[in-house]
């Protein structure tokens, strides 16, 4: 009876350890939700994804970072960048695996080998105070990585729709195309009016400046004197054209009283001719 009772404290006693050895080893999972815990204390974090040879290798390593994780005073975690676009945006991550220790909300990325040894001593040695930390521009939670994180997330959105549209509801590939196309151009135009109304409004455009008036300067009065030649000039022009329209009109009765009395005289003529002729008769 006391073996078997030795033998059960044995049981639990091993229980114990396993699941003590479970939890200090377990690597805190991170999200949207969760990612600014690490802006407070002292972290480790890796960005993955599944699909990737060097996270597949480096994935033991990090466990076991993990271990010393309470006899460093640090936790660590790890974000899946398949899963959390956002993130990847949020945090620059260009290449993977990518690892920053973070500590009172610096940055800083690591860039050593991924080794444990050398992982641990970066923490124990304070060798990260040698590395220069994240620029104030590309600090995750500044305004402009807010924004290229809801980018990633939206684009996250467009792979998954397309998927769905291709996959699933059967529409053709080009189809997708030309819907995301006319999307994009869209909410392109949208957004450069945006930008602008913006703009007008913070600042106006000014009219342009008035040229100053030097002193002394007189403006030029109209020259009358000139007007009136012109005037002049004017009324003469009209005599003219009058005077030659009255002497065409005087040439053109004089040829026609001219031509009434050839007339005239013809007939008269004839008339002499025809008495002349009667009397001889007689």
């Amino acid at each position: 009876m006391k073996s078997f009772l030795s033998f059960q404290v044995v049981l639990l006693a091993c229980f114990l350890y396993f699941c003590q050895a479970k939890l200090k080893n377990q690597v805190i999972q991170l999200d949207e939700n969760n990612w600014r815990d690490m802006l407070a204390g002292e972290w480790l974090v890796k960005f993955y994804a599944p699909w990737c040879p060097a996270c597949k290798s480096i994935a033991p390593i990090w466990e076991k970072v993990a271990d010393w994780s309470e006899d460093l005073n640090i936790k660590v975690g790890e974000v899946d960048v398949s899963e959390h676009a956002g993130l990847s945006g949020r945090f620059f991550v260009t290449a993977l695996p990518t690892i920053y220790h973070v500590k009172d909300g610096d940055f800083r990325r690591y860039l050593g080998s991924r080794v444990e040894d050398d992982i641990i001593s970066f923490i124990e040695e304070g060798k990260y105070e040698e590395v220069e930390k994240v620029s104030w521009w590309k600090h995750p939670n500044s305004i402009q990585m807010n924004m290229l994180a809801s980018i990633f997330r939206i684009s996250m959105q467009v792979r998954v729709l397309h998927i769905k549209m291709t996959e699933e509801w059967g529409f053709p590939y080009w189809l997708s195309y030309i819907v995301f196309g006319i999307a994009t151009i869209a909410a392109g135009l949208l957004l450069g009016l945006v930008f602008v109304v913006i703009a007008d409004s913070i600042c106006p455009p000014k009219p342009p400046p008035r040229q100053p008036i030097p002193e002394g300067f007189q403006q030029p009065m109209p020259d009358t004197k000139r007007d009136e030649d012109a005037q002049d000039e004017g009324e003469v022009a009209d005599e003219v054209i009058k005077g030659e329209t009255m002497k065409d009109e005087d040439s053109s009765d004089v040829r026609q009283r001219k031509v009434a009395d050839k007339v005239k005289e013809g007939e008269d003529g004839e008339k002499d001719e025809e008495g002349k002729g009667e009397a001889q008769e007689e």
